[in-house]
């Protein structure tokens, strides 16, 4: 049996132990920041509609011959262009498959719900947020990375629409930094495309943010397009 004072000693060395542990997580350290690489769109590819199955990232560096091709769906074959800045990577744009085609093709278990190209655009500024140590994070524009805004993506059917310049990033006037992919979503189930080329069926684009240029906004060291 622990008496009074032996007990009051192991709840105070318990509760600075406690408190030790919170700081030891508090100072986590950050993440590696994520990259706009050869495998890019394939994450993407996964990330917006939880698909399992194994792609292959066809990157281009000639724009006319991106602007011609295609996904296919067996094997699963995504298409990668990176628009850059002076060498840096601004904005990625990937042509990928619908949910509804991954699992006409490989089965019930190939995808999951569609997130959006503005759920991946978040969940990478979020891997962005979380590369900045605490001493960084308290530098960054936009109130620490808080005031960062996530518009619903700009849809549109048509290939030459979703290729088209707009403004992606924007500040409005209190300060916050507004984010926008430009999206197309043609399911492979859907009517109005049964009677279109199959290589137009089940596409699904995403014009996103490159997490490089998000994490230079952040910092002050970019400016808007």
């Amino acid at each position: 049996m622990i008496g009074t004072k032996a007990a009051s000693c192991l709840v105070v060395l318990l509760g600075v132990l406690g408190v030790a542990g919170c700081s030891t997580l508090s100072a986590r350290a950050p993440s590696p920041a994520p990259q706009t690489d050869s495998g890019f769109c394939a994450r993407a590819q996964r990330e917006i509609v939880a698909s399992s199955i194994a792609s292959t990232n066809e990157v281009y560096s000639d724009y006319d011959a991106f602007v011609k091709s295609k996904p296919a769906i067996r094997p699963l074959t995504l298409r990668q262009y990176v628009e850059r800045v002076d060498g840096e990577p601004r904005a990625i744009f990937c042509k990928m498959k619908t949910a509804d085609h991954l699992l006409a093709e490989y089965g019930p278990l190939a995808a999951g719900a569609d997130v959006g190209c503005d759920g991946v655009n978040r969940r990478h500024y979020e891997q962005v947020l979380a590369s900045f140590d605490a001493r960084e994070r308290r530098k960054l524009r936009f109130d620490r990375g808080r005031k960062v805004i996530f518009e619903p993506d700009w849809m549109t059917p048509f290939g030459p629409d979703w290729l088209a310049a707009y403004p992606f990033v924007r500040v409005d006037d209190g300060g916050a930094l507004h984010v926008q992919a430009k999206a197309m979503r043609n399911e492979w189930n859907d009517p109005r495309y049964f009677d279109a080329p199959v290589n137009v069926r089940g596409t699904r684009y995403c014009r996103l943010v490159a997490p490089e240029y998000l994490r230079r906004l952040l910092q002050g060291v970019d400016t808007l397009p």
